[in-house]
């Protein structure tokens, strides 16, 4: 139907309502004949499908009919749930509430009242009521109060006298097709007064505040034999057990009022754990299973406190109508809620404050429904793409730091919905039948439901009150739909209760400490710090066998020497040919370590110790003495061929190979012939022969630098045929044989490893217990998504940052949490399993994150990552990102947001920028950038300056500026505070002029005045005086601007600094002016490729320049005629910056000031161009540079 049809229609409709107006205001004309009658025709003209034509299972409905059920709230009757949903894809657009035409809109309170806490119970922009003979919009962001009045929050008031000149409105704001195009949202943005509006969440979460206060106060008084644990606990189920029940009554699963009923006489609390123990045989929920809670029984609770909360609960006190009031809103109030803990002082008083973790982070941010939407569908959805029901039920889906559960509750509902979709698209099931999936209404029944739940859904938190709710809003989903008729067909015909026990689902515990924790702590922190093993906790979930069902463990240490290394006495005796003997160098030992990593990862090994030493491997194993030779077999192969590879040898078999050299690939079949000839006993500490019997020279001889032999052509073996082995029987030798392994490359003084190396032998090194723990096989999470806590490890415990740094491979010392959170994520993922974080997107650049960007890249792929708005939480600004990753990610796509965006929903279309890259590109970057921001030409200049250029730290000595206080050198809390080392004034002449960052201008270092230090040994960090009183550049940390510029200036006073800024200097003047290095730190060139190489460019506060990337910086040194001529020319530029920039310090006249200016702009212009001509650019290059300047 056309707009102008659809007038035509609404015009007979007033026409007739005019014509027969007194008979349809009279009160015997009832809600139904209305609805019937003009309400449908009225929205059936608008598009919408009133009448359901299109044949639609009742959940697939456009417009859901709720059956009316009238409850008496004293002297006012009224129903549980509004008359109208109108529906896009599922999704609530507007509540419509009805009404009789005797009853007066305009100025009744009750009916206003009743459907704006509709919408706001609903979280709707907007609801209407009507009669036809007058219809109201209402604003329901405004929380309602039963005494507002009738115009309270009312937008928009038209009897059906205005309906035809208020068409277009009524038309381009309600019609569907309106609404499709976006126009229902507009009215909404537009007409919506946000300010002062409470929304449901935020009131909801008062409520609870409230209620929580009630129960500590009462019964921390009454029940004195209760500690904070047992005080917390039954408080949160008291809550939850109240609200799961009273939300039960308003969706008719329970009769209402039965809470009410029992504060009407006796012991009120009694009377209501008499409701929670029947609720226990209908549900079957944890929540009310009292073998697990033997404190509630026995709690004490007043009377008035009982009756006070139910009260709340029940309409007109109670602002919620808990029949439309989602699962999404009470997860967002409770984690808020979660952020407060109960305390019980001396005298057994209760008092309520914010936990010291959630105090650390700066509060507690719910994550929006928007963002879990995307994440669920990128993960969950992707992953379950095409696949049927009982493929899915083996995809296990885990959010490690669960909190309320809203990441849970999101991935429930998406499988719902799909399986939903599945049974009701494809054939027609039996219904009536215990095995049905679906009911009359097509909707999930409560078995299937079920099902999905336990067999899908799983959480961990370190909160035990945050697992309960997370388990009672999955209950809450799980009982959507459900109806007192269903509940007791289950329980009467099938002896089935409604909701499962999810205990072996969501669990509480710290998912980054295992139990190897408790080895060296103390039980009160094991207390508090909750070690958890995933694998014991969810063994179906990572198909553990146990010890017992695997055949017997032993411990190994194994020696596997390098080909022609070694001459044996057989060897000797038999004359056997010895070919050139195979010595690694650094670089190859280091990519042979790459290459082992990968094998002990893919065969899931259990390897105690391993080091390298030149021309041998050692490593102690955990395994079955009879898979010893074929372990070590693989071990051997693979290596070899990988790095033969690697290293561009061919296999074929070599000239002067004898039968003691067989072909690699032989050798991953036999792993090696008996040896008769090991030794056992005077070795068995350290697994080989003195250095003496080798049939080499003590490594210890060669000296420090690594030796490389070169090779013939045809030589190929890498390993010796045979391999020692050294069973190790107790604990005293596994001590010796670990000590001598980390020790081996000192021993034969061997220069230290790289940091790379060494972090790949942690990678894989197991602990004793985990050895011998039970293993996984083939296990993990299909999918771990959520949002980890954002917290600084600075200010965790030392013992845990000590544990993360001994546990994880890629911890640092200024990392966040969430980045362990990542690498433990990654760590249970399922081979084929794909990952969805909400995180910091100081990921994306910062240095310390450089270990997980590596390892995101080498052993995974980015999927997505989506750069958001930077007002995503609530009441905070925070620099976020959603990074996706999985192990078969072909390309990566990047959505890029403008970082102060308002949105609702994250789509290819209100992005201001899509790009696809490759994320394995980055890894050619040096720190492994994510860089979702530079573009191809831009990634091929930066590659451009860098080429054969000098790094800055070769030809310069750095510094930060000094530290003023150490607590850990012995400056005492007093000292600190007082800030005794500095004054306003030089007190002696030990206190120096202190430079402030703002200090610090480009060609230009100017002492504010302010501060004075005393500069001695007696500071925290004094750092080399040098630093302070030669020529030598200053650079502020802080760089700002539009584009973002470095602050880089030039002195040769006497003038200290603090870390805001650091210190270079020169090596060698004539290898590297440092006139000329201040130009090319403040030029175009230079910030171009500080800024597209380590800065988030879309962030225009806070960014600093650091000085491990500034030392990194591609230098044109000088080194031909033409060169010195333009570097000749570049210091000129720069004694006439450095002497405006004076002159303008003292310079008071304006006119003066702008001319001033002027030349300096004119001058950094000219050393541009010369810094283009030394960098040897384009011109197309030179625009790109100058483009960012705009």
């Amino acid at each position: 139907m056309t707009k102008e049809q659809a007038k035509k229609e609404i015009e007979k409709l007033v026409n007739r309502f005019e014509s027969h107006i007194e008979e349809y205001k009279n009160s015997d004309y009832n809600e139904t004949q209305t609805r019937r009658d003009f309400i449908d025709p009225f929205f059936k003209t608008l598009g919408w499908d009133i009448d359901n034509e299109q044949d639609y299972a009742e959940a697939y409905r456009e417009v859901i009919h709720e059956a009316k059920q009238k409850v008496k709230e004293g002297k006012i009757e009224r129903t549980k749930a509004p008359d109208y949903a109108f529906r896009i894809g599922g999704k609530k657009i507007f509540f419509l509430e009805a009404k009789k035409p005797s009853v007066s809109l305009k100025d009744s309170v009750h009916p206003a009242y009743q459907v704006r806490r509709y919408g706001w119970s609903a979280k709707l922009p907007i609801s209407i009521i009507t009669d036809f003979e007058e219809l109201s919009v209402y604003d329901c962001t405004k929380k309602p109060i039963p005494t507002d009045k009738a115009v309270v929050a009312r937008l928009k008031y038209i009897t059906y006298k205005d309906y035809l000149n208020e068409f277009d409105f009524i038309w381009n704001t309600f019609s569907k097709e309106s609404v499709l195009k976006g126009s229902f949202d507009k009215f909404v943005k537009s007409d919506t007064n946000k300010k002062g509006t409470a929304t449901v969440d935020f009131e909801f979460l008062q409520s609870l505040d409230k209620w929580r206060t009630y129960l500590a106060t009462s019964i921390s008084l009454n029940n004195k034999n209760l500690d904070e644990d047992e005080l917390n606990f039954v408080i949160q189920q008291t809550i939850d057990r109240l609200i799961f029940m009273r939300i039960a009554e308003d969706r008719n699963v329970e009769f209402y009022g039965q809470l009410k009923n029992c504060i009407t006489k006796g012991n009120y609390y009694q009377n209501l754990f008499e409701v929670f123990k029947k609720a226990d045989e209908k549900y079957n929920s944890g929540l009310f299973d009292f073998k697990k809670d033997s404190l509630s029984k026995n709690v004490t609770i007043d009377n008035k406190v009982i009756k006070n909360i139910i009260t709340e609960l029940y309409y007109p006190n109670c602002p919620y109508e808990f029949s439309v009031l989602s699962v999404e809103i009470l997860g967002s109030a409770y984690e808020q809620f979660l952020g407060k803990t109960i305390t019980i002082d001396k005298a057994h008083i209760a008092k309520i404050e914010e936990k010291p973790e959630v105090r650390k982070a700066g509060g507690v941010y719910y994550t929006p429904q928007y963002v879990v939407e995307y994440i669920v569908k990128n993960t969950v959805g992707k992953l379950i793409e095409g696949k049927t029901p009982k493929e899915i039920e083996k995809i296990k889906i885990v959010d490690p730091a669960c909190g309320s559960g809203s990441f849970l509750i999101g991935a429930f509902q998406f499988l719902l919905d799909y399986h939903k979709d599945f049974y009701s698209n494809k054939g027609k099931p039996v219904k009536g039948k215990k095995e049905s999936t679906l009911t009359p209404e097509e909707n999930l029944t409560s078995a299937e439901k079920k099902k999905i739940l336990i067999n899908n859904i799983f959480g961990v938190d370190l909160d035990i009150n945050a697992v309960e709710v997370t388990k009672l809003s999955l209950l809450l989903k799980c009982m959507e739909g459900e109806t007192e008729a269903s509940i007791n067909q289950q329980l009467k015909l099938w002896n089935e209760r409604i909701l499962p026990d999810l205990d072996n689902n969501i669990k509480s515990g710290n998912s980054l400490i295992d139990e190897d924790f408790y080895a060296e702590e103390l039980f009160e922190q094991e207390r508090k710090i909750k070690p958890f093993n995933w694998q014991k906790a969810f063994p179906e979930v990572f198909n553990v066998k146990t010890i017992e069902d695997e055949e017997e463990l032993n411990m190994f240490h194994i020696t596997c020497v390098m080909h022609n290394t070694r001459t044996s006495k057989r060897m000797i005796d038999n004359k056997v040919k010895v070919g050139k003997p195979e010595y690694l160098s650094l670089s190859e030992e280091n990519k042979l370590i790459e290459i082992i990593e990968k094998i002990i990862k893919d065969e899931n090994l259990e390897i105690l110790e391993f080091n390298i030493s030149a021309d041998h491997i050692h490593f102690a194993i955990v395994c079955p003495s009879n898979k010893l030779t074929a372990i070590v077999g693989k071990i051997k192969s693979i290596s070899a061929k990988e790095f033969n590879i690697w290293r561009g040898i061919t296999m074929s078999l070599a000239k002067d190979q004898t039968t003691e050299q067989t072909i690699v690939s032989t050798d991953s079949t036999r792993g090696h012939t008996p040896d008769s000839t090991r030794r056992h006993a005077s070795d068995s500490t350290r697994g080989h022969a003195s250095d003496s019997t080798r049939g080499h020279a003590p490594l210890s001889s060669r000296g420090d630098a690594p030796l490389y032999t070169p090779r013939g052509e045809t030589q190929n073996s890498l390993w010796a045929q045979k391999f020692n082995q050294v069973e190790i029987k107790d604990d005293n030798q596994l001590r010796n044989v670990l000590q001598y392994i980390k020790n081996n490359r000192i021993k034969h003084k061997l220069p230290t490893l790289s940091e790379e190396s060494q972090n790949r032998i942690k990678s894989f090194v197991t602990s004793y217990n985990d050895a011998f723990s039970p293993k996984i096989q083939n296990g993990g999470f299909d999918i771990v998504l959520g949002n980890p806590p954002w917290v600084d490890i600075k200010g965790h415990p030392q013992e845990l940052v000590k544990y993360y740094f001994d546990k994880f491979s890629t911890t640092e010392n200024r990392i966040n949490l969430y980045s362990i959170f990542i690498e433990q994520g990654l760590k249970i993922l399922s081979k084929n399993g794909v990952f969805g974080f909400i995180i910091p997107n100081s990921i994306l650049y910062q240095s310390s994150y450089e270990k997980i960007r590596r390892l995101i890249l080498k052993d995974f792929a980015v999927n997505t990552i989506v750069r958001l708005p930077d007002n995503v939480f609530q009441n905070v600004k925070a620099e976020t990102i959603i990074l996706s990753i999985s192990k078969s990610a072909k390309q990566t796509d990047c959505l890029l947001y403008d970082r102060n965006n308002i949105i609702n929903e994250i789509t290819d279309a209100n992005c201001i920028e899509k790009k696809q890259l490759k994320s394995i590109d980055w890894l050619k970057n040096e720190l492994c950038v994510f860089d979702i921001f530079s573009n191809k030409s831009e990634l091929e200049l930066l590659k451009k300056i860098e080429n054969n250029k000098t790094e800055l730290i070769a030809l310069t000595d750095f510094t930060l500026g000094l530290t003023p206080y150490d607590k850990y050198k012995g400056h005492t809390q007093t000292q600190i505070q007082e800030r005794v080392f500095h004054s306003k004034t030089k007190k002696d002449n030990t206190f120096k002029q202190l430079l402030e960052g703002a200090d610090v201008k480009r060609y230009s270092v100017f002492w504010g005045g302010k501060e004075y230090i005393s500069y001695g040994k007696w500071l925290g960090a004094p750092r080399e005086a040098r630093f302070f009183n030669v020529p030598r550049i200053l650079v502020r940390q802080i760089v700002s601007g539009n584009p973002l510029r470095i602050y880089a200036g030039y002195t040769d006073k006497e003038l200290y600094n603090t870390q805001s800024v650091f210190n270079i200097i020169s090596k060698d003047e004539n290898r590297l002016n440092t006139k000329y290095l201040l130009a090319l730190l403040n030029s175009n060139l230079i910030n171009f490729y500080h800024g597209h190489k380590f800065l988030d460019l879309s962030k225009n506060l806070f960014q600093k320049i650091l000085i491990q990337n500034c030392k990194k910086f591609p230098i044109k040194t000088i080194n031909n005629k033409e060169d010195i001529q333009k570097q000749n020319e570049i210091i000129k530029f720069v004694d006439h910056l450095l002497q405006l920039n004076e002159e303008i310090q003292k310079t008071n006249l304006e006119s003066k000031r702008i001319q001033l200016l002027g030349k300096i702009e004119y001058f950094e212009n000219q050393i541009n161009e010369i810094v283009y001509q030394l960098y040897d650019l384009t011109e197309d290059e030179i625009k790109t540079i100058k483009q960012l300047k705009k």
